[in-house]
């Protein structure tokens, strides 16, 4: 198995998380949807160790961005602030289809549309997932 070299310390990747968490206003204890809240403290730590892996960045030199390095290290994702179209995107989708909420939203706010979210994988998959939860909660 490679061994895996982290770019950052625990604090300053938690400090990076929690920019996506400060920008958007979101205070996760806050959310009202139960399994929402659930997922996205069960999965926080995965969102800092892709920091400190160097697969995940915060961008807010120019407006906010969050950017994805895959783990291949042939291709990164931009998910831009999301907007309105991007919370359109979920609009038809039931309120029980988490999933299908999340990959519409991360569609949108990547470019990629939907089906380039569902064609992800492992990892790289469960990175965008935990991201599009905080996301949904805008």
């Amino acid at each position: 198995m490679k061994e895996e070299k982290y770019i950052l310390s625990i604090e300053a990747a938690t400090g990076e998380v929690q920019k996506i968490f400060d920008y958007y206003e979101i205070e996760v204890d806050e959310i009202e949807d139960k399994d929402q809240k659930k997922f996205i403290k069960a999965n926080y730590d995965r969102m800092v160790k892709a920091v400190r892996l160097g697969r995940l960045e915060v961008n807010t030199e120019k407006g906010f961005s969050v950017i994805q390095h895959l783990r291949d290290g042939k291709e990164t994702i931009e998910y831009k602030e999301i907007d309105g179209q991007a919370k359109v995107s979920t609009a038809g989708k039931d309120a029980t289809d988490f999933y299908g909420r999340i990959y519409a939203v991360m569609g949108s706010l990547s470019g990629l549309g939907e089906g380039g979210i569902k064609k992800m994988k492992g990892v790289d998959l469960s990175l965008c997932e935990v991201l599009g939860a905080a996301f949904l909660a805008v």
